[in-house]
């Protein structure tokens, strides 16, 4: 079995590094073998099972490259196009998904799927929905014209409020202590919440329909601020507080050198940057933090 999941990842990795050069000097013709190397990532989504895992596994790859002794890591070079690994690359496969292969209404279900599974049980964290809902608030990132799905939208905006953890997979107890230790859901959540304040404030005429949440997702809670309660911030400012305060290290597909840490420096500069000044999001950030390490270290002791 351990050898068989080897041969899988040294295979994965020379898929995803031929795309990356493929994508970047050869021909995307419908039939051809970029095409077919898209229909390949997409078949999880024909007939989604969350048992098998494959979604995961190939979804999850673009993001975390498997490792590999078999590839060198620096195969790919970036240059000032952008065809690149890391998010450069990724965002650019994302869109080929979106609009060759019509990935949405199969990410919209795996997205349900998670939200009725977290609906009965929050023992596991819900790793398929949210790297959906991370596929399509990129999309959303790098496509004025799209709408994010109601489903998306819904999962994502609970984290504005201060029970978001109980209406959300995404900011559940479970998702925040897998967050800790697993690299790949610690960047993607950090990613999705910085990712959607630059979304809806970059919506047109400000509207939110689609894009936006009733409250922004990183704030300070006035009223429990004021009633002297020691989590006075939204659940979306807790999540990216644990993530913030466990870099992990993460090899982003193409970029070594990424770290969890230099990557939740570029989501709080982009929280800060497009949050409204009423919510207060840097402090909202600095309470979350301390917050978080004070209870980290009163349970340590």
């Amino acid at each position: 079995a351990d050898s068989t999941l080897v041969a899988k990842e040294v295979g994965y990795n020379a898929l995803t590094t031929w795309m990356q050069l493929f994508r970047k000097h050869g021909s995307h013709t419908v039939g051809g073998g970029y095409d077919k190397a898209l229909g390949y990532l997409i078949e999880p989504l024909k007939k989604y099972s969350p048992k098998d895992g494959e979604f995961k596994f190939r979804f999850g790859s673009l993001i975390q490259s498997p490792a590999s002794l078999y590839l060198g890591e620096d195969v790919i070079s970036s240059d000032e196009k952008g065809a690149k690994g890391g998010e450069t690359f990724l965002e650019l496969v994302i869109v080929d998904l979106m609009e060759k292969k019509k990935i949405q209404q199969g990410l919209e279900s795996v997205i349900d799927a998670a939200m009725k599974k977290f609906a009965s049980s929050d023992s596991v964290a819900q790793v398929d929905g949210t790297l959906a809902v991370f596929f399509l608030v990129m999309y959303a990132h790098h496509s004025s014209g799209f709408t994010l799905p109601p489903s998306a939208v819904k999962v994502v905006a609970a984290g504005g409020t201060v029970k978001g953890h109980e209406s959300s997979f995404l900011y559940s107890p479970s998702m925040l202590e897998a967050a800790r230790a697993d690299a790949l859901l610690n960047y993607v959540l950090h990613r999705i919440i910085a990712l959607h304040c630059k979304v809806t404030a970059k919506a047109e005429g400000g509207k939110k329909v689609g894009r936006g949440a009733d409250q922004p997702l990183i704030r300070v809670i006035e009223k429990r601020l004021n009633e002297g309660h020691d989590s006075p911030f939204s659940a979306a400012t807790k999540a990216v507080a644990v993530c913030a305060a466990n870099p992990l290290y993460l090899s982003l597909m193409g970029t070594p050198s990424s770290t969890s840490y230099s990557s939740i420096q570029s989501s709080l500069k982009t929280i800060v940057t497009y949050s409204p000044a009423s919510a207060n999001a840097a402090d909202a950030v600095l309470y979350a933090l301390f917050s978080h390490v004070n209870a980290r270290s009163l349970k340590h002791e």
